[in-house]
């Protein structure tokens, strides 16, 4: 018996191994399964929101931010356009403020960068504390603005020259969002600042 034993328990490490192996893969796929699901709904949120990666944005009507006059804007223009979508209120457009001025400082020999907020409530003051390194418009007149500004906040858009949204993330810079802006505009960005 006591022999009987020993053998049966030789036998259970490499038991718990291979149940242990067999557990994590399940695991990943789901975890796969699950990452892929949720790009889908972005892509379908963005398309909810109107804008999409492919889609035009003529010239949009938006208030500065610093004096409150009416600017209309064009995105046809030399340089291609960065616009930051926040929010004042956002907590995570605050965390995210550190990256957005890195990438507004890092890319602006080739692209004009802006920041918009579909509310003008606070955002002239928010502005000036926060030292925003770009100019600051609020919010929407037309169709082009108020498709900007449609959905959750932080959103970084690309506009091409011709108007064409060509990139479009959702969210503040972390995971995947972070290594996606980092490749596309190869700059090196600091991360979040500490949550409050």
């Amino acid at each position: 018996m006591n022999k009987e034993h020993q053998e049966t328990g030789r036998g259970r490490p490499g038991r718990v191994i291979w149940l242990l192996f067999t557990a994590s893969v399940a695991v990943n796929y789901a975890l796969i399964a699950y990452n892929r699901h949720l790009e889908t709904r972005i892509d379908t949120m963005k398309r909810a929101f109107g804008l999409f990666e492919g889609r035009f944005l003529s010239t949009a009507v938006f208030r500065r931010a610093a004096d409150g006059g009416v600017e209309a804007f064009s995105f046809v223009r030399p340089k291609p356009t960065i616009i930051y979508v926040f929010s004042p209120t956002c907590g995570w457009c605050k965390r995210n403020q550190l990256n957005m001025k890195s990438l507004a400082y890092a890319s602006r020999s080739a692209f004009d960068f802006i920041a918009v907020s579909g509310s003008c409530l606070g955002v002239g003051r928010y502005a000036a504390t926060h030292a925003l390194p770009v100019p600051v418009y609020c919010g929407s007149s037309n169709e082009s603005s108020e498709l900007i500004v449609r959905g959750g906040t932080p959103q970084t858009v690309v506009v091409s020259t011709s108007g064409q949204v060509v990139r479009h993330w959702i969210g503040a810079y972390t995971g995947t969002v972070k290594d996606a802006i980092e490749g596309c505009f190869g700059v090196r960005l600091p991360g979040l600042a500490a949550g409050q």
